[in-house]
């Protein structure tokens, strides 16, 4: 994801190249940081995939979300049932 975030920030900045004007310096300039502070946090967040903590503790985040997630349906489906 960060490689195409790269890709199309260097062509907009080409694009932008072309015209020169003070606005368009400012946009790539723009750009550029936030192509650069976007594929920081994709870094950060493929590090923080890599650490056992953060892997056990989304992996408990994802299973009481789905245990929540069937307590609703079931409550649903008795309350259809008793015709609620």
């Amino acid at each position: 994801m960060g490689d195409a975030l790269s890709a199309l920030g260097l062509k907009l900045k080409l694009h932008t190249e072309q015209e020169m004007s003070e606005e368009g310096k400012e946009f790539t300039s723009a750009l550029e940081r936030l192509t650069s502070t976007v594929n920081d946090v994709f870094q950060s967040v493929g590090n923080a995939a890599k650490d056992p903590a953060v892997r056990d503790d989304a992996k408990s985040v994802a299973q009481a979300f789905a245990g929540a997630v069937d307590a609703t349906i079931d409550e649903a489906r008795t309350r259809l049932k008793k015709g609620d």
